[in-house]
């Protein structure tokens, strides 16, 4: 399956295990506030540990967790051991952040000030060392507490050394940001008092101008949040010329990072800004470069191939990039050198695609042969007795019976995609493979997806209503690896199933207790590092090599080469080949029917 650098992220973090998460760091965080025999500093400094030593966790993921536990005395020992952590921080050599960073650290992580009273005291205290952009936060954070209290107008008062009445902190703190000038201060604190606290946004209209027009003079306005606000707009005064100069300046970032090829931040405001499309025709063609780019140096023959099939007018895009990718050689030239035929066979469109299709095959081959001889260990043989290929709704329905009557309540599932080329189109399923002790469907969802909600009879059921009969079961268990991506693309491809979500049946092997329970029963000591991706899991755990080839290739293509056939199939049979390995089917509440039913074979 197509993995993205964010799953490879967080694959990287855990080095010495699989971080806590949910439960698991709530229970971790008890144990050390909950400890009466500790010393404050020390708790302080265990808390920073398990930050440290949790796969780089968010430390405000490991307060938040102390502070859900609802138990007022390890409240009022979280509470002790921020302040701690807080006067430490006074200290550069101490700790990793700088002092204000921690401030908005903690401050971020409290979900009422009643719960850490000696942490705002502290914070209070201390209101006038900190920077103005946590000025700016602490001043956003109490309107939060202002309008959850429904207190009235000017009502709420901050301490004395904090400055008085919020209107008269919000005047100060903006009159403070213009005089320096902090554009990018200014806008939070504008948009704190204009949409967390309407009630108190009296501002003069004037401010907000000089703000806005501020920020696009100093080339800041990129990073306000001002700009991303509409409703910000809506709620204030501002004119309508103001309002449309605004929009302007929002395209005009936008059409300036396409200018610098900066395609990630462009598109990243194009969708906070929700400027239309029309409105910066540069940036789809910038992002389908890009793609193109990533696709040409990085060999994807496949990928290549597939769209000179469905877009001609990429032929000319790929060509030069072909060129500036490899030093000026032409892609007739490459593949007249590889295949030993004339440069003349490539120069028509159907020529490249015949070539890049030769080169694809070859280069299966060669992949083959080299992971043979760099890894001894034998290939994995899938376990199900028949595959078929599922593109009619009959076929879908025979699949439904099949997992119903005898898949001993279980199977495993996998999706295949073609990577898209911009983000702006949407990321669909081209393959759903599934996999069963017994047999294998590679449903296709290029074939299915147009007629998904389509009733074939009275009384029949849509694809749609199909799915939703096995992966929304009560009953049957669907296991996947690193899955919510799966999920995400089968919910985009089929928008009127229910099911595609997580649920206590589906199961995902790549995460918490599993994972552990595998590389646990296996060999694996307790500060190895785990085993990255499925391929290395399988090799952990039933000694064999998963070929992974196929991983990038253009799965839309019909019909499928025999690579990807053997690629989608073995990533979900080897799903079922581990659930049996390590017996994880007892690890579920009261043990898994579906493992009882296969130990009575």
């Amino acid at each position: 399956m197509p993995r993205n650098n964010s799953k490879k992220k967080k694959q990287n973090r855990g080095k010495k295990g699989p971080p806590w998460k949910g439960p698991e760091l709530a229970l971790k965080v008890q144990e050390i506030l909950g400890d009466t025999a500790v010393s404050t500093s020390d708790r302080a400094k265990l808390l920073l540990t398990v930050h440290a030593k949790n796969g780089g966790q968010n430390f405000q993921a490991v307060l938040r967790a102390g502070w859900a536990l609802q138990n007022s005395a390890i409240s009022a020992a979280a509470d002790a051991a921020i302040v701690h952590v807080l006067e430490n921080a006074s200290d550069p050599q101490s700790w990793k952040y700088p002092f204000t960073n921690w401030v908005v650290i903690v401050f971020k992580s409290i979900p009422t000030h009643s719960q850490a009273p000696r942490t705002i005291e502290w914070i209070h205290r201390n209101y006038e060392r900190l920077s103005l952009t946590t000025k700016a936060l602490v001043f956003e954070q109490r309107l939060c507490d202002y309008s959850r209290s429904n207190e009235s107008e000017g009502g709420a008062e901050l301490p004395a050394s904090a400055g008085g009445s919020l209107r008269a902190v919000m005047q100060d703190l903006l009159s403070l940001a213009l005089r320096k000038p902090d554009y990018r201060a200014a806008s939070a604190i504008i948009v704190a008092g204009l949409l967390r606290c309407p009630p108190i946004s009296e501002l003069p209209v004037d401010q907000i101008e000089a703000v806005i027009v501020g920020a696009i003079g100093a080339d800041q306005s990129s990073h306000l949040r001002i700009f991303g606000e509409k409703r910000l707009l809506e709620a204030s005064k501002c004119s309508a010329d103001l309002k449309a100069f605004v929009e302007q300046q929002q395209i005009r970032i936008v059409d300036k990072l396409v200018g610098r090829h900066d395609s990630k931040s462009a598109f990243k405001l194009f969708r906070h800004f929700e400027v239309q499309e029309s409105d910066c025709p540069g940036l789809r063609g910038l992002c389908e470069e890009k793609s193109l780019s990533w696709h040409v140096s990085a060999g994807h023959y496949d990928i290549l191939e597939g769209r000179l099939e469905r877009r001609p007018e990429l032929v000319p895009i790929i060509q030069n990039l072909w060129k500036r990718k490899h030093a000026g050689e032409s892609l007739e030239n490459f593949l007249a050198a590889q295949l030993q035929r004339t440069p003349r066979s490539f120069q028509s469109r159907a020529g490249l695609i015949d070539g890049l299709r030769c080169m694809v095959d070859r280069e299966w081959e060669l992949a083959q042969q080299v992971d043979a001889a760099a890894d001894s260990t034998p290939p994995y043989q899938r376990r199900c007795k028949t595959v078929e290929m599922v593109d009619s709704i009959d076929g879908v329905r025979n699949m439904v019976d099949h997992i119903l009557l005898e898949s001993e309540g279980l199977f495993a599932f996998d999706c295949e995609w073609t990577p898209t080329l911009s983000n702006f189109d949407k990321q669909y399923c081209a393959i759903l493979t599934i996999a069963t002790r017994q047999r294998g469907f590679l449903v296709d969802c290029v074939k299915l997806r147009p007629i998904q909600s389509k009733i074939p009879f009275e009384g029949g059921k849509s694809v749609a209503q199909l799915l939703d009969t096995v992966f929304g079961s009560d009953t049957i268990h669907n296991i996947g690896y690193s899955s919510d991506g799966d999920r995400r693309a089968l919910r985009v491809t089929f928008p009127d199933a229910k099911s595609f979500t997580r649920n206590h049946r589906h199961i995902d092997v790549s995460h918490g207790n599993y994972l552990r329970a595998l590389v646990a029963k296996f060999g694996h000591g307790q500060h190895q590092p785990l085993p990255e991706g499925l391929a290395s899991l399988v090799k952990a755990v039933l000694q064999v090599r998963l070929p992974k080839g196929s991983q990038i290739s253009d799965w839309e293509r019909r019909p499928l080469r025999p690579a990807q056939f053997g690629y989608a199939i073995n990533d979900a049979d080897c799903l079922i080949a581990l659930w049996d390995a390590g017996e994880l089917g007892n690890m579920i509440k009261g043990g898994s029917s579906a493992k009882k039913r296969h130990s009575a074979k």
